[in-house]
């Protein structure tokens, strides 16, 4: 994309109206995804090495507003997400991330205990599934996965739907075959399913947003009038100090009113902590910034 320049005061910068907490929410994790069940905020993280490891240790059940845990459960599922359906909270995770693998799916009692876990979408051959991100949409559910495979540049995301959250079809062409764009973060809202993904802008890594209505076109943001195309969702510049080089793993969810963002900092190789943002107003509302 010809407006991403290399000179440091063309590298993009996170939306002003995205509004970052300095602190740490979780040191040494990476994939969160922020929930509400039962009128509590909670954060759903997939505890695993940052180096070194082919599958999860466990997921990590946090108050998000004083980071208590509240529960841990075993699962050697990582890259997850999470999702509540009907009061029940329900986990997508890959294993394996060397080779041709799986999604695999698992539901969470109230009391946290973890149910079955079942396979619900197989890798094709040569290709190898990382992060997930699953939501609600008309008809059911939508997935964007992160994929290793071959003829695409690493990395690509696709996409599937469900009507159970069990049975996939894929859907659409792939986004970005040729560019990097990884762990995707994707909600539905007002006819069209918007993501978040990575894109590497050297020497860092920062969260940008496209939209889609049929999984074969995309619209990906390049400005409007309130805000340059040098806009990101989010972007580590201005704050590298305390957040190396690295704003990825977006997720997200609405809670009375306003939307509440975890990211990940980190130097995509040796370290990384959770974080947390917030937005004063409703998802849609964020997703009218970029797309009045």
């Amino acid at each position: 994309m010809g407006f991403l320049q290399k000179k440091a005061k063309d590298v993009p910068v996170t939306m002003p109206e995205i509004h970052k907490r300095s602190a740490v929410y979780l040191a040494s994790q990476c994939e969160c995804t922020p929930v509400v069940l039962g009128g509590r905020l909670l954060t759903v993280t997939f505890d695993r090495p940052v180096v070194g490891w082919n599958r999860g240790l466990a997921i990590l059940v946090h108050e998000m507003v004083t980071r208590e845990l509240v529960a841990r459960v075993p699962w050697d599922h990582g890259l997850g997400c999470a999702i509540v359906v009907d009061g029940t909270l329900r986990v997508f995770g890959s294993i394996d991330w060397e080779s041709r693998n799986s999604v695999a799916t698992a539901a969470l009692t109230l009391d946290f205990k973890l149910g079955p876990t079942e396979v619900v979408l197989e890798a094709v051959e040569g290709q190898t599934i990382f992060n997930t991100s699953v939501a609600p949409c008309p008809g059911g559910y939508v997935m964007a996965y992160e994929v290793r495979e071959k003829g695409l540049v690493d990395f690509s995301i696709r996409f599937a739907k469900s009507k159970d959250l069990l049975h996939w079809e894929k859907v659409g062409t792939v986004f970005e075959p040729t560019t990097y764009a990884a762990c995707p973060s994707i909600r539905y809202c007002g006819g069209w399913y918007y993501f978040i993904y990575l894109r590497h802008f050297k020497p860092r890594y920062i969260s940008w947003i496209a939209r889609t209505a049929d999984f074969e076109t995309f619209d990906v943001f390049h400005g409007n009038a309130k805000h340059p195309a040098t806009t990101a969702f989010l972007s580590s510049r201005c704050c590298e100090s305390w957040e190396g080089i690295n704003n990825s793993d977006v997720d997200l969810v609405e809670h009375g009113g306003m939307t509440f963002i975890v990211y990940c900092d980190g130097d995509q190789q040796t370290w990384m902590n959770v974080r947390t943002a917030v937005y004063m107003g409703t998802m849609g509302q964020l997703f009218k910034e970029f797309w009045p």
